[in-house]
């Protein structure tokens, strides 16, 4: 069981980490899961029975799952997943440094925007993903369609390493190394940056990734 980590931010407060509970969180997940926003964690239309089964399995394999709290109120904000790129198919289609772990997050749908919360959640998030000596660097691979996700990590300091093309998805391949933490983050955060000229880009690579997957079927039936 991965320990609970206490951190503070300016936007939300002292914040926990906590291990998830696939029986006790499988409410909150699906509830999360099936918003409008969620629909590139690819979990959407699940019953509640099928959330709790995927977490469940995905605790027995060893991934790293936490939910992020409110110390004060236990309100959950964030989902965060870590997990070694060696043992995932993202491994496959980069060179996999030493040091290398790789980060999904979820941000909670929430009723009311506060300013500068995704980032200071995502700063705490990429803080855990640290907390282990051998970390050396973060990856993450969000959706090429994705762009309030990638502008979110771009705007916290991730690096652009190229397009990755997965069974399930095109995907940004990005990095934030431990350099880059001990730099620290700053308040108020910068402004977010703009995806100049990038929807030509991704429906050039969806249709490559199209022809790709394709090819793969082929190779895979013969």
């Amino acid at each position: 069981m991965n320990p609970t980590v206490r951190i503070d931010r300016p936007a939300t407060g002292p914040l926990v980490f906590r291990p998830l509970d696939a029986a006790r969180d499988a409410a909150l997940l699906h509830r999360w899961v099936n918003q409008p926003h969620a629909r590139f964690w690819n979990q959407q239309g699940k019953s509640q029975g099928e959330i709790e089964s995927i977490y469940r399995e995905l605790l027995e394999r060893g991934q790293d799952l936490r939910l992020a709290c409110r110390e004060d109120t236990g309100e959950p904000l964030l989902l965060l997943w870590l997990y070694d790129p060696r043992h995932d198919v993202l491994g496959q289609r980069y060179a996999v440094q030493p040091g290398d772990r790789g980060l999904h997050v979820f941000l909670a749908p929430v009723d009311r925007a506060v300013s500068g919360m995704a980032y200071q959640l995502l700063s705490a998030a990429l803080e855990v993903a640290f907390a282990e000596p051998w970390v050396q660097r973060i990856v993450a691979e969000p959706d090429l369609r994705n762009d309030k996700v990638i502008t979110r990590f771009l705007q916290v300091g991730f690096q652009r390493e190229g397009v990755v093309h997965l069974p399930n998805k095109n995907a940004l391949l990005l990095s934030f190394n431990r350099q880059r933490l001990r730099a620290g983050f700053v308040s108020p955060p910068p402004r977010r940056p703009a995806l100049r000229a990038w929807g030509a880009q991704v429906r050039w690579h969806i249709e490559k990734g199209r022809v790709l997957r394709a090819w793969w079927r082929l190779l895979r039936s013969g």
